[in-house]
């Protein structure tokens, strides 16, 4: 299992539709690579935007230059071999060393799982220390 301490960025912009497709493009003119990127409806003005840059320098001063505020923030990302259970095991000992959670988003492709867990800025040391052991 490979785990990766990363830095995350955080935007709450006005919900439009192009949103996304201009900060898409805004990353693409600075040439900021991404790991990934997740979008959601917070309400019906507003949305939340989530990305995890392979450069977080190069994000921040992309985000300078357009005037866009961002969060900024550390998550853990994981890959392993899939197996049945897997989330189960690495989520039960989250929850036996009390790791407040914001987030955790997973796919499988071609056999292989790709996780990314956000905890709580406070737990963050727990969970780093916890993931070592997965």
């Amino acid at each position: 299992m490979t785990i990766q301490r990363l830095r995350y960025f955080f935007l709450s912009v006005r919900h439009f539709p192009g949103v996304v497709a201009r900060l898409a493009s805004l990353l693409k003119e600075h040439k900021v690579d991404l790991e990934g990127m997740w979008t959601f409806t917070q309400r019906d003005d507003r949305a939340q935007i989530y990305i995890v840059p392979k450069d977080p320098e190069s994000f921040r001063i992309a985000m300078q230059a357009a005037g866009w505020i961002t969060k900024e923030g550390t998550c853990f990302r994981f890959a392993t071999e899939d197996r049945v259970g897997l989330m189960a095991d690495i989520l039960s000992r989250v929850d036996k060393e009390e790791v407040h959670l914001q987030a955790v988003e997973s796919i499988v492709v071609d056999g292989r799982v790709g996780c990314y867990i956000w905890a709580e800025e406070k737990d963050v040391e727990k969970l780093a220390a916890l993931l070592t052991l997965a």
